[in-house]
C-alpha cells in the first residue's frame, strides 16, 4: 500500500480526506492533470483498501471514471494509479466485488490493458483484472472472451514486472475456477510456458512467483 500523502500531524481525517479526493475523481474527464488529480489518486489508492472506500469506489459512477482516466490519461502515473484503485478495492472485498456483477469489468479491463505501452501500467492492469476475476461471473467472461489466450501472449513477450503479475493471476484465479469451462487446458498451457521461461532465462525477476504459481 503507498504512503498517504496527507501527513500523520494533519487535520484532516481519513474520511475527509476520501471525500476531496473522491470529488476531485468525480469531476476529471480524459484531459486532467496536474497535482490535485495526482495526490487524489494516490490518496484513493491509499484509501481504496478500507471495505467501505472501496465499495464507494466502484461504484458505476466512480468506476467510470476511474476506467475513463485509465484508459485516455496522457500521464501513465494516472493511469496507473487508477488501474491500482480499482483493484485496490476490490481485493478481498466481497461486498465491491459484488458490486461490480454484470458491469463487464474484467473486458473493459483487457481492452484497455490491449492499446497499453507503459510496462508499470499494464502491470497494474492485470493486478485489477486478477481482483476482478475474484467474481465468478467475471472469471467466465475471460475465459469465453480468450482473455487468457491473451495473457499468455502478453507472458511470453513483456517485461518481467508484467510476467509476475502474470504468474500471480493464474495462481489466484485460474487455479480456483477449475469448474470452468476450458480452465484445465489453459492450465497446462500456462505450466509449459511458465517453465520454458525458467529453461530459457527469460522470467529475471518473476522467477519466483513463477515457480510459485508451478
Amino acid at each position: 500500500m503507498p504512503p498517504r500523502v496527507w501527513h500523520d500531524t494533519s487535520t484532516q481525517t481519513d474520511a475527509e480526506v476520501f471525500l476531496h479526493a473522491f470529488n476531485v475523481l468525480i469531476q476529471t474527464d480524459e484531459h486532467a492533470s496536474g497535482k490535485l488529480i495526482s495526490m487524489g489518486i494516490w490518496n484513493l489508492e491509499s484509501l481504496a483498501h478500507d471495505r467501505d472506500y472501496g465499495v464507494k469506489l466502484v461504484q458505476p459512477e466512480p468506476l467510470r471514471h476511474l476506467l475513463l482516466l485509465a484508459r485516455t490519461n496522457v500521464g501513465w502515473q494516472i493511469r496507473q494509479g487508477a488501474a491500482r484503485v480499482i483493484g485496490s478495492s476490490l481485493w478481498n472485498n466481497l461486498e465491491a466485488m459484488e458490486a461490480v456483477k454484470g458491469s463487464h469489468l474484467i473486458t473493459t479491463l483487457v481492452e484497455i490493458l490491449k492499446a497499453e505501452k507503459h510496462t508499470g501500467v499494464r502491470a497494474s492492469l492485470i493486478f485489477a483484472m486478477s481482483a476482478a476475476a475474484s467474481v465468478e461471473d467475471e472469471m467466465k467472461e475471460f475465459m469465453d472472451s480468450n482473455g487468457s489466450q491473451f495473457l499468455r501472449d502478453i507472458f511470453q513477450k513483456d517485461e518481467p514486472e508484467v510476467k509476475a503479475k502474470c504468474a500471480t493471476f493464474v495462481q489466484d484465479n485460474l487455479l480456483w475456477n477449475r469448474n470452468l469451462v476450458r480452465v484445465d487446458e489453459e492450465l497446462s498451457r500456462w505450466c509449459q510456458i511458465f517453465q520454458e521461461s525458467l529453461y530459457q532465462g527469460t522470467a529475471d525477476i518473476a522467477a519466483p512467483k513463477i515457480l510459485e504459481s508451478l
